[in-house]
């Protein structure tokens, strides 16, 4: 049986946080977009960002494919950064495949659990935007998206 909740601007961000600092396994991610805010502790994406990183001190296995295709440079030099602070933390984290344009938002924990919806990891999308994603519970969904993150983990 399936259980699915409804998350919006008041409850996705302790929601995802709350995911994944109790998985047990794994958390998977594949995201259009994941800025972080260099210096701000209070910023939701790097607070997401730190819950990352206590997962990973858990022996939770992380692993992070951003976008890689923008309209502008800028847009994905963000995501490179973010890519290249996750790698020297030691978690595994790319960038998709050039000829791939991910415009999916996407988490997966511990392959049981989804959460799926328009949300990226913005301070925009966190705090200001109408934006509107889902908690799955169903291990049958988890499992076929999580063949479709491993196909494109495998992509060149």
């Amino acid at each position: 049986m399936s259980s699915i909740i409804l998350l919006k601007s008041d409850n996705y961000f302790s929601t995802l946080r709350d995911s994944i600092l109790s998985a047990q396994s794994s958390v998977q991610i594949l995201l259009y977009q994941f800025n972080r805010y260099v210096g701000n502790s209070t910023s939701k994406v790097n607070l997401i960002t730190h819950a990352l990183l206590k997962a990973h001190q858990k022996n939770v296995s992380i692993q992070i494919i951003l976008n890689t295709s923008f309209h502008s440079k800028q847009a994905g030099q963000v995501n490179q950064s973010t890519v290249e602070f996750f790698r020297h933390q030691g978690i595994s984290a790319r960038l998709a495949s050039p000829g791939l344009r991910i415009h999916a938002k996407v988490f997966i924990i511990d392959q049981s659990a989804v959460i799926l919806g328009s949300h990226n990891l913005s301070e925009r999308a966190l705090s200001r935007n109408i934006e509107l994603s889902l908690y799955i519970e169903d291990k049958l969904l988890a499992e076929e998206i999580t063949q479709l993150f491993n196909q494109i983990w495998k992509t060149p």
